[in-house]
């Protein structure tokens, strides 16, 4: 395997990482906000995702912004719902691109 799969590869399974994970808590579970490092988290995917294929720009989507609400503590906007349908989007993008690669 070259390179550049490597890398496609690593990002697919990052992806798939916080779909899985998400997709386990329970529907009470995904409408909570998550940690602000959660945020971060993704957000250093989707940075990954863009500096590799600079061309997806246009369809990702948006970062997670965090603030602190009612908990205290810094926690990310967007639910884990939402970041589980971003992170599906960004997989389906990496699927295409890695076929086109192959």
């Amino acid at each position: 395997m070259n390179t550049d799969g490597l890398d496609v590869q690593l990002l697919i399974s990052k992806t798939l990482g916080f779909t899985k994970a998400i997709s386990k808590l329970s529907p009470e579970e995904r409408s909570q906000f998550p940690s602000q490092t959660f945020g971060d988290d993704y957000n250093s995917l989707r940075t990954l995702v863009l500096t590799r294929f600079p061309e997806l720009q246009k369809f990702m989507p948006p970062v997670a912004l965090s603030d602190m609400i009612n908990t205290g503590f810094l926690v990310t906007l967007q639910r884990y719902g939402e970041i589980l349908t971003f992170c599906e989007q960004i997989y389906q993008m990496l699927a295409v691109v890695n076929e086109e690669k192959e």
